[in-house]
């Protein structure tokens, strides 16, 4: 049996999301919003609204 992982607990998949949000440079100089440990936070927010 393989255990399933809602996607907003999933940090691969959050830090995926937020660098298609906000994606790295193309030079690679500036990080994507992946890089900024920020998918707990934003997880945690958008769990919290009803409407979503």
């Amino acid at each position: 049996m393989t255990e399933t992982t809602a996607a907003l607990d999933d940090h691969d998949f959050m830090k995926a999301l937020l660098d298609l949000v906000i994606p790295p440079s193309p030079s690679g100089e500036l990080p994507g919003a992946g890089a900024l440990g920020l998918e707990p936070a934003v997880a945690t927010a958008l769990q919290a609204d009803p409407i979503l």
